[in-house]
């Protein structure tokens, strides 16, 4: 619906208001309608020894409307709730910086602390929104490490890391970045199975980054195991090219949640490519395979079965951009197969307006 800031207030903190419906009807399955209001303010601080300081304080309420909620029972529950949730977080960092002939090192230690209630999820509650979770680097120190409303990261920790890197005259850079969190009550039943997130230590999340030249970034994000430091999730990955041709080739590995080695592991490479032919027309494709032959999926009916397709999903698209307009069309073969989800070719026409009411 909308969300509005504040100017700064007299002593430096900014208001944020933010409100968002969303409506869900199906004809088979469950129906849900949410309305959520928020309020955060924050401060940041700059200390005389240099420490950057950054006061959180935020609070949010939701009101649902569900249908057919299938719970862990598998019964089908509807009916209304309501909740209210506050969170207050501390967040520090210490940036030391060392010139040196050629350019700068700089080394920060980072520590954050979030207060907040352990608030399951409700029977009448569907995660429509938050499915998708992935911890890493990138979330670590989020206040809300879930990307939707449906699913709240509650419960109180305490994260820890620490960032180095180095910056060349010329524009090398080199950086390398771990961390880790601790939770103080049990999380398990608010993040996935296998995530490396939930209950007391995490797993480790890092990331290593390397841009010797403008046209070249070579990445590494990886998480380790909190007891064996083994790799749960290791994926690498550069990008080469300039404004005219760009291409993203990677490797990625990812242990089963299970914890069964080699059941159900993603071991994969992917390569997408984008080439600007003039000014206006450009070309896009990409493609995704499996290396380690074939997994075990979950069909509909509670079975499983072996899936042995190698290549998991491939596509091509055509687009043309001006200052006003965006077209294009976009052809795509995914192979994956998992329950309900069978490999399917689809074809989807994209039209975006740009700068619409400019």
């Amino acid at each position: 619906m909308g969300s509005w800031v504040f100017e700064p207030d007299s002593i430096g903190g900014r208001l944020d208001l933010t409100a968002s419906s969303v409506a869900l009807w199906r004809q088979e399955g469950t129906s849900q309608r949410r309305f959520s209001a928020g309020a955060a303010w924050q401060r940041p601080w700059i200390t005389d020894l240099g420490s950057v300081i950054t006061v959180d304080l935020s609070v949010r309420g939701d009101l649902y409307d569900s249908e057919d909620v299938i719970d862990d029972s598998g019964n089908d529950v509807s009916g209304q709730t309501a909740r209210l949730l506050p969170k207050a977080s501390l967040d520090m960092r210490y940036p030391m910086v060392r010139p040196t002939e050629n350019g700068r090192q700089v080394i920060e230690p980072i520590a954050q602390i979030v207060l907040a209630p352990s608030v399951p999820l409700s029977k009448k509650i569907s995660n429509e929104d938050s499915q998708s979770f992935e911890f890493d680097d990138t979330n670590l120190f989020a206040v809300n490490r879930f990307s939707g409303y449906d699913v709240w990261d509650s419960g109180s920790r305490f994260v820890y890391g620490l960032r180095s890197a180095y910056y060349g005259n010329g524009g090398t850079t080199f950086s390398v970045f771990l961390g880790e969190s601790y939770e103080f009550s049990d999380q398990e039943d608010v993040y996935p199975e296998g995530s490396g997130v939930g209950d007391g230590r995490s797993d480790f999340v890092g990331a290593i980054t390397f841009t010797p030249t403008s046209w070249l970034d070579i990445q590494h994000n990886f998480r380790l195991d909190k007891d064996d430091l083994s790799f749960n999730r290791n994926d690498i990955r550069a990008i080469i090219g300039d404004k005219r041709f760009t291409a993203y080739v990677g490797y990625m590995a990812v242990k089963d949640p299970s914890g069964v080695p080699g059941q159900n592991d993603r071991d994969e490479i992917y390569l997408t490519a984008i080439a600007h032919l003039d000014d206006n027309w450009s070309i896009y494709g990409d493609t995704r395979r499996r290396l380690n032959g074939s997994s075990l999926v979950t069909t509909s009916s509670s079975d499983t079965t072996t899936d042995s397709a190698n290549q998991l999903s491939t596509g091509f698209g055509l687009f043309y951009t001006d200052e006003c307009i965006e077209i294009g069309g976009v052809f795509r073969r995914e192979e994956y197969r998992d329950r309900d989800i069978e490999p399917d070719t689809s074809f989807n026409l994209v039209l975006r307006l740009r700068n619409l009411g400019m």
